[in-house]
């Protein structure tokens, strides 16, 4: 059984854009011994443990208990299309402290709840100091600095300990676990890799239940820091369930691990429960080329526990410049794609039926950049921006030089987005509000107006990051649904189903809460909901649920 189930998990109803007074749950929540906000008004019993609260209109018979059907959110006064405002300066965001004398590193981004009061808050991860948190309060933030580590590369996102609150991991020459205790946060020392000195780091630290024990596992994903040096090698961290982790280095193969890493995506590859893992990486340094290995992006099959090298079963290891990696279905057909950012082409890869992958982000009009050395992104995620049912593509496009890169490239470039208009057919979106020039390299979606739209933190280098806000509801159903980090989610549509994957893992250097978004179109209900837990488990909500509100997942 997995943690999170087995725990006591809060109940949480979507919620408004009205925050509650500082101390305070919002209207309809109380706030339980732990110090969280049960939704739709849970209360105590004599065990002091909050009850879950009763089902709210699913249209059917009693939900499944371990599923906790939020309220209906109301669209009374819908907009023809969806738009979206900057409101990041308004709302208090704010540039780094320091700003960096080279554009190879900067502007993390992590949102969740994490004081469980029923907003959205905010941390800003910078190379000049500690991680800032943005605690959401009304409308905007208040700003103050976790404590940990001063030189931030990019951030990862779990519950390590099992109490029910987001942890954060910090990679860097220092990396750190970040635990977020109902007392306050704390930080635990995480084990630097041995092969770490000083041109090479920790980059990011990826969680994720390997072994199905109950306990978050990652994958430590190391990087070189100049061109011309050689990138530590990658390991895998083995969770004590506590926030402690041990180094394993025998389990990533050290002809592909030995590279400048960049981004990891966890996902389940063939659908057999357990969660495999796919690494990025940029075309091997000068000094660790090999004959035997061109290719710099590789992919890790879990065979019931142990991670082995399966790059020619998934036909997915490629030869370019990677940066980042977002998954999601962009063709509703249930098996899980790609988009993978990088200099000159992204790539959208796409899963056939037997299990291999195909780049069509030429033929669907997803690439967002030129074809040349000038053009280069980062962070991307794919999401459903307009609600229609079709997975659109938000791309954070950015520059990168270094201090001792001849020629460098310093130019902005844009936060592009990619709407899919049709199904396999994207076109330019900016016009919706997108398009802000910078060297972005983060972008995280959640809803922080709780519209049901997808608003977006967007990471800059030198600059604040834009906190892009839609302008309000539309005509356009939605479902989400919270569940745990690595969770597989169906909801069956009218005659289709549509998949998703929650996990905490949003794009390179960014991490939401585990929430799978669905747009719904002219949809008002959903038939049936399934998860796939990560430990293995199967749970079923064999019953209609009305649109427009958020399912919980124990």
């Amino acid at each position: 059984m997995s943690a999170w189930s087995a725990g006591a998990i809060v109940v949480m109803g979507f919620v408004g854009c009205e925050a509650p007074e500082t101390g305070k749950c919002q209207e309809g929540y109380v706030r339980d011994d732990a110090g969280r906000c049960a939704g739709v008004a849970a209360a105590a019993d004599d065990s002091g443990e909050p009850e879950v609260p009763p089902p709210v209109d699913t249209g059917g018979s009693e939900p499944d208990s371990r599923f906790a059907v939020g309220e209906r959110i109301a669209c009374d006064a819908p907009l023809t299309s969806v738009t979206y405002t900057d409101v990041a300066a308004e709302w208090g965001l704010t540039s780094p402290a320091v700003v960096p004398t080279e554009h190879s590193e900067n502007g993390a981004v992590a949102v969740a709840d994490f004081d469980l009061d029923g907003d959205l808050d905010v941390v800003l991860g910078f190379l000049g100091e500690p991680a800032v948190m943005y605690t959401r309060e009304g409308d905007g933030f208040e700003k103050s600095h976790l404590p940990g580590q001063d030189g931030i590369t990019q951030l990862g996102m779990a519950d390590v300990d099992s109490d029910g609150r987001l942890d954060l991991l910090t990679g860097g020459f220092e990396p750190q676990v970040l635990l977020n205790l109902s007392t306050g946060w704390t930080v635990i020392d995480f084990p630097i890799s041995p092969m770490a000195d000083e041109t090479s780091v920790t980059k990011s630290i990826h969680p994720m239940d390997i072994d199905r024990d109950g306990h978050q596992d990652a994958y430590v994903l190391m990087s070189a820091l100049e061109t011309s040096g050689d990138a530590g090698m990658d390991t895998i961290a083995w969770g004590a369930g506590d926030g402690t982790f041990t180094l394993d280095t025998g389990v990533v193969p050290s002809l592909w691990g030995h590279q400048k890493g960049f981004d990891v995506q966890w996902f389940d590859w063939d659908a057999d429960g357990w969660q495999d893992v796919y690494v990025v990486n940029e075309l091997s340094l000068p000094g660790a080329k090999s004959t035997d290995r061109n290719e710099a992006n590789f992919f890790l099959r879990n065979n019931n526990g142990a991670l082995e090298l399966a790059n020619d079963e998934c036909g997915c290891s490629l030869q370019h410049d990677g940066m980042g990696a977002a998954l999601g279905d962009y063709n509703n057909d249930g098996r899980p794609d790609l988009y993978l950012t990088a200099t000159g082409k992204n790539v959208l890869l796409a899963q056939l039926e037997d299990q291999t992958y195909v780049d069509v982000g030429q033929s669907t009009g997803a690439d967002t950049l030129d074809g040349t050395i000038a053009s280069m992104a980062w962070g991307s995620v794919m999401v459903d921006i307009d609600n229609d049912g079709l997975l659109d593509v938000a791309v954070a496009e950015g520059d990168l030089w270094h201090e001792f890169t001849e020629d460098a490239i310093v130019a902005d470039m844009p936060f592009n987005v990619r709407r899919q208009v049709e199904a396999g057919r994207y076109e330019n979106a900016n016009a919706m509000g997108f398009g802000q020039m910078g060297s972005w390299r983060t972008v995280v979606p959640a809803d922080h107006n709780g519209d049901g739209i997808l608003d977006f933190v967007v990471g800059e280098v030198e600059q604040r990051p834009l906190l892009l806000l839609s302008d309000g509801c539309t005509a356009n159903n939605w479902l989400q649904v919270a569940a745990p980090h690595g969770s597989r989610v169906e909801i069956d549509v009218g005659e289709q189903t549509r998949t998703a994957w929650a996990n905490t893992a949003s794009s390179f250097g960014g991490v939401a809460e585990p929430v799978a978004h669905f747009g719904l179109g002219a949809a008002t209900e959903v038939r049936e909901i399934r998860v796939q837990l990560p430990d293995g488990e199967s749970l079923l909500l064999a019953d209609t649920v009305q649109a427009r509100r958020r399912i919980t997942v124990h």
